[in-house]
């Protein structure tokens, strides 16, 4: 599953730095006591700040230099791996993983979440991301996607989740435009990112 696109650095417009802070902090109070994996974490500040209430955060991601950077945090319970995210073999699972903006770049989708979901523990719990464009975008992601065609690609899990949306912010943006809204704007949204729940089973 080849994999392409952006990651954020904080050279970016602080719009899109708050935008993706603003995601980690909504997975917070699901990473209290865990062990937490961040997959395609990008340069680790997401890992970072996951370890401040994590028991233990893996930091995941297949770009040596994305990996080489992450690695200026020392926080002593989160550690970075250079690898991509369908290799990574851990025992034992996490009872935390989390994918924020990576999903849409992958070949095969299915097989990608069929592997996140591999690494979550039984009753364990999967956060994802994902952008919504409706036309072009800018981002080189593999797909652009509505809410309702996430909502459907997400729906075939068959598994018990919520999904949240959070609305694109401007270059500087107000608090309001990073608020992350339980199940608002669910087929309406031209652009944004779908942030979902899921809760797995005992399979």
């Amino acid at each position: 599953m080849a994999m392409g696109g952006e990651r954020m650095a904080f050279s970016d417009q602080i719009g899109s730095v708050q935008l993706h802070l603003t995601r980690y902090v909504w997975a917070l109070k699901h990473c209290v006591g865990r062990r937490v994996l961040d997959a395609c974490c990008g340069i680790g500040y997401g890992s970072d700040l996951l370890g401040q209430v994590g028991l233990e955060v893996l930091g995941v991601d297949c770009s040596p230099e994305a990996i080489m950077a992450a690695q200026a945090y020392n926080r002593g319970n989160v550690t970075f791996q250079e690898c991509r995210i369908e290799d990574l073999s851990v025992r034992p699972l996490f009872d935390t993983v989390v994918c924020f903006e990576a999903l849409e770049h992958l070949d095969d989708m299915d097989a990608g979440m069929a592997k996140l979901l591999s690494l979550t523990m039984p009753y364990g719990t999967l956060l994802v991301s994902l952008p919504v464009h409706c036309g072009e975008n800018p981002w080189h992601h593999a797909r652009d996607y509505s809410v309702a065609q996430w909502d459907e690609f997400m729906g075939k899990l068959d598994l018990e989740m919520i999904r949240f949306y959070q609305k694109p912010g401007d270059e500087v943006p107000s608090f309001s435009n990073c608020d992350i809204q339980y199940r608002t704007h669910s087929t309406e949204a031209a652009a944004g990112y779908s942030l979902y729940i899921v809760k797995k089973g005992l399979s």
